[in-house]
């Protein structure tokens, strides 16, 4: 598969996910979060990011050229 290929493939699957991500935690935020402390808010909204930041690491990470896992290399090694 080519690098451009590759990077199309993971900008719309992140965006995709994105879309259909907040639709959920948005959801949830609405049902469940109404009338509780605001240190559960803020944990939620922290564990939610980190979610997202997590998958569209990994994905941005899939998206790498492969030719630049060659050169990280340490030398001698």
């Amino acid at each position: 598969m080519s690098d451009r290929t590759r990077k199309f493939i993971g900008v719309m699957g992140m965006v995709v996910f994105t879309v259909f991500y907040l639709w959920f935690a948005i959801t949830v935020a609405i049902m469940r979060l109404p009338g509780t402390s605001l240190g559960l808010q803020l944990a939620f909204y922290f564990v939610v990011a980190a979610i997202w930041f997590a998958v569209c690491a990994a994905i941005i990470w899939w998206m790498r050229p492969r030719h630049a896992q060659h050169s990280e290399k340490a030398p001698g090694g």
